[in-house]
């Protein structure tokens, strides 16, 4: 899995490392940014189209909200990760 930043450009595989830099051999060659830049790794789901962070604190608030009946999951005083 790789990332590319919209802004910057950079591109970034799944451990967080910089693969490339748009313009850096051009700009200041020497410079080899991209094998000192890292970004830290977080787990991600998709969905919708989306890459979502995530931790497995919400992954088990999912959970536990999943196996409530629907009008349960739905009531306005319960927020994810209340306890159940």
């Amino acid at each position: 899995m790789r990332i590319r930043c919209n802004y910057h450009g950079w591109l970034y595989d799944a451990d967080g490392k910089t693969l490339e830099q748009p313009f850096e051999d051009v700009a200041n060659p020497e410079a080899h940014y991209r094998d000192k830049v890292r970004i830290k790794a977080y787990p991600v789901e998709e969905k919708a189209g989306l890459l979502w962070p995530t931790s497995a604190r919400s992954r088990a608030a999912r959970t536990e909200l999943g196996a409530l009946p629907l009008e349960e999951r739905l009531r306005p005083d319960r927020a994810l990760g209340d306890p159940v």
